[in-house]
């Protein structure tokens, strides 16, 4: 009885592996080239069905230039049929499509100073929103000392001759190494003599009132002045 039921088993089995490879070899399908006048631009016939190559697309040329219709400025932009590819619209090149692109209007800025209450530590206020200063920062550390600075030019006054009768500057200051007389009044027979004027190394003597000798020499930095017999010397370097 088992040898029998094995028999039937095999039988079965190899009963179903012939119906399935007839089964493929029925699906397999026929593959063959299209010819021209089935399929202008080439293809296949699938079990005789045709499957044919879409045609050649047309190029898509692009130009551009200022649009009038927008009050603000912007551009036009045109696509035409670029039958031979050279990127220029030429003569029976239509245009298939076009668009125009505006530019925006220009923006307002309004800027007023912030109050008090908009800024604590002011500001300013840029279309509504306000802009406001940083609070101050602490104290930074103190710089090292600077370089010492020249010395300034001598300055002194001087006195030359008491009662000179203005013949010659009574009173005088020394500014760097050059002498000035300080003239503060004005006689009729010596009108030039007013103010503040330079002195050039000299004697002068007085011929009104009280006669008196004021002699003024300068060796570089270092002045001398004399009157009545007593010299004062003046080093303006010191």
């Amino acid at each position: 009885m088992k040898h029998v039921f094995v028999i039937f088993l095999l039988l079965y089995i190899l009963s179903c592996d012939q119906t399935k490879r007839i089964t493929l070899e029925a699906l397999q399908p026929t593959i063959i080239p299209a010819p021209i006048t089935v399929c202008p631009n080439g293809g296949y016939l699938v079990n005789d069905f045709p499957i044919c190559n879409g045609m050649d697309g047309v190029s898509i040329g692009v130009t551009t230039f200022p649009s009038m219709s927008c009050s603000n400025g912007g551009t036009q932009i045109e696509f035409f049929r670029d039958l031979n590819d050279n990127m220029v619209q030429d003569t029976g090149e239509i245009i298939v499509s076009s668009a125009v692109i505006c530019n925006g209007q220009d923006g307002v800025v309004n800027i007023t100073p912030a109050s008090p209450v908009e800024c604590l530590t002011g500001g300013i206020v840029v279309n509504g929103h306000p802009v406001c200063n940083g609070l101050q920062g602490p104290q930074g550390p103190q710089g090292p000392q600077g370089i010492p600075g020249t010395n300034g030019a001598f300055v002194r006054a001087v006195k030359f001759c008491e009662n000179d009768a203005h013949t010659f500057a009574e009173y005088g200051v020394i500014i760097g190494s050059e002498l000035y007389g300080v003239y503060y009044g004005e006689r009729s027979s010596h009108p030039q003599q007013i103010g503040f004027v330079r002195l050039n190394p000299g004697t002068f003597v007085t011929t009104v009132g009280s006669p008196k000798t004021f002699k003024y020499e300068k060796f570089g930095p270092v002045l001398s002045l004399t009157c009545d017999g007593i010299t004062t010397i003046y080093d303006t370097n010191l």
